[in-house]
C-alpha cells in the first residue's frame, strides 16, 4: 500500500511537470519538527524529537472556471501508518462572480479553530471533519455562506434496519468577515458524530441523529487579535451510541478563549484558556491553558516554544482530578 501511495504522489508530481501549458499548477508544502517534554496525568515523562507534520500540496487552475486541489498529510501518531495520506482531493467550479462548487474530500466548514498555540485547539480535537463532500459556497461584500452535503460515517439505527450503512450527512456555515477587522461564523452539522475523533470510537452509528452547532468570533484590535469557539451537540446522545463508548446523555462541547500580540513583523506572543465538558470518553482535558512565542528566524521559518497545562476531569465525573503538561519547541518552514 505505501507502494501503491508513493507511486501516485510520484506521478501526480510528473503531471505537474508536464501538465497542458495552459493551466498553472503550484506546489506547496511545509514541514514541522519538535523537541518535546511531557508529562501524563500519570506522573510519567516523556522527553524527546519528533517529526510531527509534513503536507505537500498541488493546486491546478485548469481554467478561468475550474481547479483541482491535491494534499497529502503525515502527522506523528496518526493511526494511519506512517506514510503521508491523501487527506484532501477536490475539485472546484466556478459559478459566476460570487459562488463556487467544490466536490471530493475535504474540511467541511464546521469550526473555525483558530489559535495561537502550536498544538490544536480542543473545539478541533471535538469538531475537525473530513468528508468527501459536495460543497456550495456564496460570498458578497463581508457576507459568506456555504451548504454541503456528504457520506456520513455513522447511521442511525432505523437506517441499518433498511439494509443501509450510511446516511447522508449536511450542513450550514454563515460568517460576516471584514478582513483585518473581525470575523463571526455560524455552523451547524446534521450529526455531530460524524466528527473525526468520534468516529474514532470503536461504533459509529447513533439511535438518532445528534445535531451539533458552532460559533466563532475574531476581533483584531491593532497589534491584537482575541479568539472565541464554541462547539456543541445540540442534543444528549443515548445508551449504545457510537458502541456503546459515549456516555448515555453526554451532550459534548469544547470552548476557546484566545488572545494573540504582534509583536513585530515576524514576532507574535500568544495566551489561551480552552474547557470541555462531557468529553472525558475522548480522553480531552475538563481545561487548559497555554502561552506561546513565535519567532520569525528566516523567510517562511518560524521557531515557536509553547507551554501548556491540562487538567482531567473530577473523579467524581470519572478522570484522575490530575494535571498533565507539555513543553515544546518547534521548528517549522513553508515553501
Amino acid at each position: 500500500m505505501e507502494k501503491l501511495q508513493l507511486s501516485l504522489l510520484l506521478v501526480s508530481l510528473g503531471l505537474a511537470t508536464s501538465a497542458d501549458a495552459r493551466s498553472v499548477i503550484s506546489l506547496t508544502g511545509g514541514v514541522e519538527t519538535e523537541l518535546y517534554s511531557e508529562e501524563a496525568y500519570s506522573g510519567e515523562q516523556q522527553v524527546g524529537i519528533r517529526l510531527a507534520t509534513v503536507e505537500v500540496a498541488i493546486d491546478a487552475k485548469i481554467n478561468e472556471s475550474v481547479n483541482s486541489h491535491l494534499l497529502w498529510l503525515y502527522e506523528e501518531g496518526n493511526s494511519s501508518d506512517e506514510f503521508p495520506v491523501m487527506d484532501e482531493g477536490t475539485i472546484s467550479l466556478r459559478m459566476g462572480s460570487h459562488s463556487s462548487l467544490t466536490v471530493g474530500k475535504q474540511y467541511v466548514p464546521f469550526g473555525v479553530f483558530s489559535t495561537s498555540l502550536v498544538s490544536d485547539p480542543l473545539t478541533l480535537q471535538l469538531g475537525e471533519t473530513n468528508e468527501v463532500a459536495l460543497l456550495y459556497d456564496f460570498a458578497s461584500g463581508i457576507f459568506n455562506s456555504a451548504l454541503y452535503v456528504f457520506n456520513g460515517t455513522s447511521a442511525t439505527n432505523s437506517t441499518l434496519a433498511q439494509g443501509n450503512d450510511t446516511d447522508l450527512g449536511y450542513g450550514v456555515s454563515l460568517a460576516l468577515e471584514a478582513e483585518d477587522s473581525y470575523s463571526l461564523r455560524l455552523g451547524y452539522l446534521s450529526n455531530i458524530a460524524d466528527t473525526d475523533a468520534l468516529q474514532s470510537l470503536s461504533g459509529s452509528n447513533v439511535a438518532d441523529f445528534v445535531a451539533g452547532f458552532a460559533i466563532s468570533a475574531n476581533v483584531h484590535l491593532g497589534p491584537v487579535t482575541i479568539t472565541a469557539e464554541h462547539i456543541s451537540a445540540l442534543d444528549p446522545f443515548v445508551n449504545g451510541d457510537l458502541g456503546g463508548d459515549v456516555p448515555a446523555d453526554s451532550t459534548p462541547a469544547a470552548s476557546l478563549m484566545d488572545l494573540s500580540y504582534q509583536i513585530s513583523e515576524h514576532h507574535a506572543l500568544g495566551v489561551s484558556y480552552q474547557s470541555t465538558s462531557d468529553a472525558l470518553f475522548l480522553g480531552l482535558p475538563a481545561s487548559a491553558y497555554g502561552i506561546s512565542l513565535s519567532l520569525g528566524v528566516a523567510d517562511s521559518t518560524k521557531l515557536s516554544f509553547e507551554f501548556v497545562q491540562a487538567n482531567d476531569y473530577s473523579v467524581s465525573d470519572g478522570g484522575t482530578d490530575q494535571s498533565a503538561s507539555q513543553f515544546l519547541i518547534q521548528l517549522a518552514t513553508e515553501f
